[in-house]
């Protein structure tokens, strides 16, 4: 007697996760082509919260190239917050990301009054990780 076949039905909710994951790995490997494919595909879309995470990462990790991908598809994306208010541009203060610290304020440049909840500007964030950054960000 042949063992019965069982077909595993896929919830949404499953298929959704995979390709979070999926595009949660390309924005992590830096392969802007790849990030420019899922764009492409659909499969991001601008509520969702994947986005968000893509354009934070792609900040902290200093990846430009993505930064761009995303911002031409999603232009509202300059002035998200997470957290305790940060925007992209305290993410890419923190984390000594002055490429993106760039790109980012070139684009919105009110983001440089900008504060989050606690009251920290993106002079505070530049400090708390690199003293250095300060001088030639803010020359």
């Amino acid at each position: 007697m042949r063992p019965r076949e069982t077909v595993k039905r896929i919830s949404p909710g499953a298929v959704l996760l995979s390709l979070s994951l999926v595009a949660l790995s390309a924005a992590q490997s830096f392969d802007a082509e790849e990030v420019r494919e899922l764009v492409a595909s659909g499969r991001l879309n601008e509520s969702g919260d994947l986005l968000q995470e893509f354009l934070f990462n792609a900040t902290a990790d200093g990846d430009v190239d993505i930064l761009q991908v995303l911002i031409d598809f999603w232009p509202d994306g300059l002035h998200i917050t997470r957290g305790s208010g940060e925007t992209l541009a305290h993410v890419a203060s923190f984390s000594g990301q002055l490429d993106a610290l760039k790109f980012l304020l070139l684009r919105t440049p009110e983001a440089l009054k900008a504060k989050t909840e606690p009251g920290l500007t993106l002079w505070h964030m530049a400090a708390v990780n690199d003293p250095q950054i300060r001088a030639p960000v803010f020359a």
